[in-house]
């Protein structure tokens, strides 16, 4: 897919990978993050930062719902993000909303790629004891979740969610967990990050293959409301080169290549 030749709206937060975003963010207040101003509910951050608490909790027991949404993950074979059941690419310079106050952490158990059992909890609650959950047949493991919402580019407006029961989605949520921690203790109102989506990788030796593991990239922070912490966003920066297109990979559905 051909990277979009336009300017970065922001300096001061470079993408690692050197994309562009697909547009700037819109200026004043009520972006389109959650699904428009009728979206905006009441909430109190004290409810989130207990919550956070709780999440904490529950990624260290785990060492380290979906509403009709497409789910997002990041793709093995590419590293690259997709969603959905025909696994649409994300534009890789697209900014995505993490609608923070859709946390949730529970319990999952999966054997031999089929989802036995799932129990999801909304972050202000605790997890109950993983002992008082039915039995399938299979082990519970910590499993956390978050809805994300496009906000450029060929998905603006997709809502998905992003779930993970994995070693290296676990460590994702623990990064971002931190960093909203500390944002909550500062009494800041936009505990709301707006992210490149991201991979890294490793080389598992009991496969022999690279396994890809999720980054949410965070390029700024707004409020519920969706004003941009410190005003405008910085001068744009020179947009790369386009490169060209990728070969397509078995079981992923390729955009349409941009002019």
């Amino acid at each position: 897919m051909a990277r979009k030749n336009t300017p970065t709206p922001q300096a001061n937060a470079p993408d690692p990978d050197g994309l562009p975003w697909d547009d700037a963010p819109a200026p004043g207040t009520d972006l389109d993050l959650f699904g428009g101003a009728g979206a905006v509910a009441e909430f109190n951050p004290a409810e989130i930062t207990a919550g956070l608490g709780n999440l904490i909790t529950s990624i260290g027991a785990a060492g380290g719902i979906g509403g009709g949404m497409s789910f997002l993950n990041v793709d093995q074979n590419t590293g690259g993000w997709a969603y959905g059941a025909d696994r649409t690419q994300c534009e890789p310079n697209a900014e995505w909303a993490l609608d923070t106050r859709t946390l949730k952490h529970g319990y999952s158990a999966w054997k031999e790629g089929k989802l036995l059992g799932e129990s999801m909890y909304p972050i202000s609650q605790p997890l109950p004891p993983v002992t008082t959950l039915r039995d399938v047949g299979a082990p519970y493991a910590g499993s956390f979740s978050v809805e994300l919402r496009c906000l450029g580019g060929e998905d603006k407006g997709t809502r998905t969610l992003y779930k993970t029961n994995s070693m290296g989605g676990r460590n994702a949520f623990a990064k971002l967990v931190e960093i909203l921690v500390n944002r909550l203790r500062s009494g800041s109102a936009m505990i709301f990050p707006i992210v490149l989506l991201r991979s890294s990788s490793y080389h598992n030796g009991t496969y022999n293959k690279k396994i890809y593991t999720p980054v949410f990239h965070v390029v700024r922070w707004v409020d519920v409301r969706g004003n941009s912490e410190g005003g405008a966003p910085a001068a744009p920066a020179p947009a790369p080169t386009p490169q060209p297109a990728a070969a397509a990979q078995p079981g992923v559905r390729r955009r349409r290549v941009e002019a």
